[in-house]
């Protein structure tokens, strides 16, 4: 069990660091990619960037549940609310408002299946959530 915690957090810290350094970075390439076109103004490309940075912070923390055993639960946890909360809002917004393109249906299985692998470990880890 611990080599797959590992590697599930490690997964789920790499990619949330990855995609929050794209939108914090370079948040035209990543709307462009998505196929949701972007509104280049300084106060959106604010709004796009501050989850970004908010993503680079909270992967990182999942990141280190990956090399850290006292961390694991609580990283594992912030996993799946963080990758829940965002799979399970793109599901509501496709009832809601309709299919996206292709890319934001990939980016929703993605973080579907790093959520439910990241409770998956929350419900196996037996360590308090606070160490």
């Amino acid at each position: 069990m611990i080599r797959v915690r590992r590697v599930i957090l490690f997964l789920a810290g790499v990619v949330g660091v990855a995609v929050g350094s794209a939108v914090l970075f370079v948040p035209a390439v990543v709307h462009e990619s998505s196929e949701t076109g972007l509104v280049e103004t300084p106060g959106v490309l604010s709004e796009i960037r501050a989850p970004g940075a908010a993503l680079v912070v909270l992967s990182a923390f999942i990141l280190s549940g990956a090399f850290r055993p006292h961390l694991a639960r609580a990283a594992a946890l912030l996993g799946a609310a963080l990758y829940l909360s965002y799979g399970l809002a793109r599901a509501f917004s496709i009832v809601v408002d309709g299919a996206p393109a292709s890319g934001v249906l990939v980016a929703m299985a993605a973080e579907l299946l790093l959520g439910a692998a990241c409770a998956y470990v929350v419900i196996r880890v037996r360590e308090p959530v606070v160490a």
